[in-house]
């Protein structure tokens, strides 16, 4: 499969559209989306307060954001890094999304994925988010 930049940072650019639009319909309607998880099994997702997370940093209170659900931050730095390399990909005809992509296959880096994950749902829980 050809990798090509323009279609890639089109997808890019739908996806973070999407999430804007999301976050928008929250924030201004009395629109949100119930967490199936919860639902099912009765006990918070890991991601668990994310929606909530976007809405405070949408109103510029970053502290409270990360306390929200401490997965905010490395999800806006991963995401905000993501989306440079798709420009750079664009503009300057390189291929850094694929440098970021074998970053993120590493193992280790998907153990220490892995592990703030399960840290975060489980202080999650013990709050009682």
């Amino acid at each position: 499969m050809v990798y090509n930049s323009k279609r890639h940072l089109k997808r890019v650019s739908i996806l973070f559209g999407i999430g804007v639009l999301i976050l928008i319909l929250t924030i201004n309607t009395p629109f949100s989306i119930p967490c199936i998880w919860k639902m099912i099994f009765n006990i918070q997702c890991p991601s668990c307060g994310l929606s909530r997370a976007f809405i405070l940093a949408s109103q510029f209170q970053f502290i409270e954001a990360i306390k929200m659900n401490i997965l905010f931050l490395p999800l806006v730095v991963g995401g905000a890094v993501y989306l440079v390399c798709a420009i750079i990909d664009v503009l300057a005809n390189r291929q850094t999304i694929e440098q970021f992509n074998a970053i993120l296959s590493k193992k280790w880096v998907r153990i220490i994925i892995f592990a703030l994950i399960v840290i975060s749902w489980g202080y999650n829980i013990i709050r009682g988010i």
